[in-house]
């Protein structure tokens, strides 16, 4: 039996690629440097790991014949740079405890074509691979190993893709074997961060056989954010463009309406001082003051709506300011005998925050009316804040609960929609109000609710620096 030295000795004469293999375990015990390029083995590499090399249809018939401690000659699929397969002859010749490979790749003339193609996939921006019969990966371009990692000889379930997607790309490949050549939109989970591809997969034929598929995946994740960027500045210009033309008509409707509506408040408050008011006049003279009022209130309401909203903002103690609107509400909204109780929570550590104290009161004081109106039975209003994380942005989320009945979800889709209101009383711009008030902050407000847990209102808001 040769020592270690003596092994490495003989290695060192040779001028071709070859390796000692322990024929119990597989496990390298020597190799020469010239065919390094070839193999991308080393001396000191101590296991059976370059057998992961092997394509698997051919690994077994290998391992068997390392194993038989005979003289062998075959061939084999072999990757040393885990992009692609190269067809490897092992000659094998077997001692006491190991057997001595020889390798070397089979002869075979690359056209200046095929050069030009390798030379292309090298080069290509995006994914490329190549998949046989069996859907066992044996090709990936460099833009592939980069963003998934070395894939080579494995199958479709083996690529650790979640559950939906193995069976989308199992369906492909199907597809592809069969000679079709399949498009189709496909989202990633790469490295935490969701990706958009598009995936091209066509058959690939041989002989007039299919004998595998090929395909190209394109990373569209920027064109993706940059249409719907696109998309939400086109909506923002139609909304600027509809609040203008809202704008000058509210501005018409309040001159003409506020300046009668003042003679009236005039009118009234006079009469109410010389006059001495009973029974059916008295209900009547009520009824007047307080359709007035409303009437006052849905202009206020429109000219809150309609007007340009520019946050000026500063750096505001929320939960204080949230008190506020909460005390606020409850002392001029809450005038029936059923008790609601109310706080303001805060979950962790609350810093100072960048927003307009005016327009967040306007937001707030709607959210905590509705919430009101809500429960004429009585019940329970939270308003929570919290730091949070939100399109990648550090921001706060300000949620205001109650426990009445619910809104039915067909309503729930619409309630922020302007003069969409299901109260008799009411002008539909509440949380119309509260919508533009946090897309005016870059943020957005979302409602959940069902009958067993009542309803809740969310703002999202982005940190923005003053």
């Amino acid at each position: 039996m040769l020592s270690a030295d003596e092994l490495l000795e003989t290695f060192e004469a040779l001028t071709l690629p070859a390796i000692a293999v322990d024929s119990a375990t597989f496990a390298t015990v020597g190799a020469t440097t010239v065919g390094a390029q070839l193999l991308a083995l080393a001396p000191e590499a101590r296991d059976a790991s370059w057998l992961d090399r092997v394509h698997p249809d051919d690994r077994s018939s290998l391992r068997a014949a390392l194993a038989s401690r005979k003289s062998a000659q075959l061939s084999a699929r072999f990757s040393n740079d885990k992009k692609t397969y190269h067809f490897i002859s092992f000659e094998i010749r077997p001692r006491d405890s190991f057997a001595f490979v020889a390798l070397s790749e089979l002869p075979g003339e690359i056209s200046s074509e095929r050069a030009e193609l390798e030379a292309l996939l090298e080069a290509l921006p995006f994914d490329v691979w190549e998949r046989d019969a069996k859907g066992i990966l044996i090709r990936q371009n460099p833009q592939a190993l980069r963003n998934w990692g070395a894939q080579l000889g494995r199958g479709i379930d083996e690529m650790g893709l979640a559950p939906e997607v193995t069976a989308l790309w199992k369906e492909m490949n199907a597809r592809a074997l069969a000679g079709e050549v399949v498009s189709m939109p496909i989202d990633y989970e790469v490295a935490g961060r969701r990706v958009n591809y598009v995936n091209l997969i066509a058959p690939v034929r041989e002989g007039g056989q299919i004998r595998g598929v090929v395909g190209v995946n394109i990373d569209i994740t920027a064109t993706r954010s940059a249409e719907a960027e696109l998309a939400r500045a086109q909506v923002q210009l139609v909304q600027r463009e509809r609040l203008a033309a809202l704008g000058e008509l509210a501005a018409v409707v309040a001159h003409e309406v506020r300046n009668p509506l003042g003679s009236i408040f005039n009118s009234l408050s006079s009469l109410r001082r010389t006059l001495t008011l009973t029974g059916d006049s008295e209900v009547l003279f009520g009824i007047l003051e307080e359709e007035s009022a409303r009437l006052n209130r849905t202009v206020a309401d429109l000219l809150n709506y309609a007007r340009p909203l520019e946050p000026e903002r500063r750096q505001e103690d929320l939960l204080e300011l949230a008190r506020d609107c909460l005390r606020l509400g409850m002392r001029t909204l809450r005038t029936g005998a059923l008790p609601i109780e109310s706080e303001v929570i805060a979950r962790g550590v609350i810093e100072p925050f960048p927003t307009d104290p005016i327009l967040l009161r306007i937001a707030l004081s709607n959210l905590v009316t509705n919430a009101v109106q809500a429960m004429p039975e009585g019940g329970r209003l939270n308003i929570t804040i919290k730091q949070t994380r939100h399109r990648d942005e550090d921001s706060v989320a300000i949620t205001v609960t109650d426990t009445g009945k619910g809104i039915p979800q067909d309503v729930l889709k619409r309630v922020f929609e302007p003069f969409f209101t299901t109260r008799a009383s009411g002008t539909g711009l509440g949380l119309a109000v509260v919508r533009r008030i946090a897309e005016a902050h870059d943020g957005l407000v979302t409602a959940e609710s069902d009958s067993q847990r009542g309803t809740a209102f969310t703002l999202l808001l982005p940190r923005r620096p003053l």
